[in-house]
């Protein structure tokens, strides 16, 4: 079977499964997220052992999670704010650029204590290359995350778009803008696509 026509099955059965994914958002795009970057996460690490770092796999591909379930920033509030106030108790949460680098701090810091005690090659460049994978991948992934829940909550610049704050209430409104960050991911996935097939179709 020659590479064009793996592309081609590949393209005709992943395709659509990835657009459903993109449009239905939510829990299913994050766990479809967090899948594809800790798989390439894995790729960027066995890579960077070729050329003789000793990262810290398991660990990086864990925090790797976290960075992307940071950028899973409003559903979460919603969560952990509604389980707290089933107990009567009110928190704050920090915004996602907070909550983003809290984890990255927490991130860095474990990351230096275990390479601190772990006695194995070079810990400097063990700890920038676990760390640089954690950014480098898990970070962009996580964009796509960020962007699929651009709309959520209905807030600004939504306000320009509907003639009240009112609109919000509407569960037909609220879904309908729930799917411009399907169509925005999705047209980023297609931008993708067309470039990487216009590249190989040029290159052969």
């Amino acid at each position: 079977m020659s590479n064009l026509t793996q592309r081609v099955l590949t393209a005709i059965v992943a395709i659509p499964i990835i657009v459903i994914i993109c449009m239905k958002g939510g829990i299913y795009f994050m766990g479809f997220i967090a899948v594809a970057s800790s798989v390439a996460l894995v790729e960027f690490y066995k890579l960077a052992e070729a050329k003789g770092a000793k990262p810290l796999v398991i660990v990086g591909v864990v925090s790797g999670f976290f960075v992307n379930l940071s950028f899973y920033h409003a559903r979460l509030q919603i969560s952990v704010a509604g389980l707290f106030n089933s107990f009567g108790i009110a928190i704050p949460f920090p915004t996602q650029a907070q909550l983003l680098l809290i984890t990255l701090l927490v991130i860095v810091a474990f990351l230096s204590l275990v390479e601190l005690f772990r006695n194995e090659g070079s810990p400097i460049l063990n700890l920038s290359t676990t760390i640089m994978g954690i950014l480098y991948i898990s970070f962009f992934f996580g964009t796509f995350i960020g962007l699929r829940e651009l709309f959520v909550p209905m807030d600004f610049p939504m306000l320009r778009y509907f003639s009240s704050e009112s609109s919000f209430t509407n569960p037909a409104i609220i879904d309908q803008v729930y799917r411009w960050g399907g169509y925005t991911v999705i047209s980023v996935f297609a931008t993708i696509w067309i470039c990487d097939t216009a590249a190989f179709h040029t290159g052969m």
